[in-house]
């Protein structure tokens, strides 16, 4: 799984940089339409097409037609906008590191995958949450709004971070946890 963290980590540093995102807040929607895969928001609640999903904040589906190629991102619209930001961002990394392997595969072309592509649903939920967190709260871009509030004097809050990245608080605490400004 280590390989695929690090994978993950990658390729949202290469998504970042491709779609030219230097500052947040990330708005991983032109991401993923630049990428051909279309963005859709709907009420889950009471789609007949959707009841295997009724629960869901959203999911990726590989078989959708659009116009901008195959396979969408489907979107519950009841959900909080800081939600739909990071469901998506997730969905987006659980199709570029995965749909696109499926697709090579089922081409029968020659060519190594790494190694998360073999791991089972829980883990590869793991690499595209971390996917989505450094696509959306790079370390580098969390540290330096981090100390350009702390260098005012005060010590910034989940809120205020979480507010300049257009993510939720939960999120930003998430991501905080990990890094040390000590």
């Amino acid at each position: 799984m280590a390989a695929g963290i690090r994978q993950a980590k990658l390729l949202a540093a290469n998504m970042l940089n491709r779609y030219n995102f230097r500052n947040p807040p990330v708005d991983p929607r032109i991401i993923a339409e630049a990428e051909g895969i279309r963005v859709f928001y709907t009420d889950f609640t009471n789609h007949p097409g959707l009841t295997n999903h009724q629960n869901s904040l959203g999911f990726y589906d590989p078989t959708e037609k659009t116009d901008l190629g195959n396979g969408a991102i489907i979107i519950n619209h009841n959900i909080f906008s800081e939600q739909k930001i990071y469901v998506i961002a997730y969905e987006l990394g659980r199709a570029l590191m995965y749909d696109s392997y499926e697709n090579k595969q089922a081409e029968n072309t020659q060519h190594e995958y790494p190694v998360q592509y073999q791991m089972n649903n829980y883990e590869n939920n793991l690499v595209a949450n971390k996917f989505a967190v450094n696509l959306l709260m790079p370390a580098k871009w969390v540290a330096k709004f981090y100390f350009m509030i702390e260098d005012v004097g005060r010590i910034p809050t989940s809120r205020e971070l979480a507010t300049y990245f257009n993510v939720s608080i939960d999120n930003m605490r998430n991501r905080l946890q990990g890094m040390d400004f000590e």
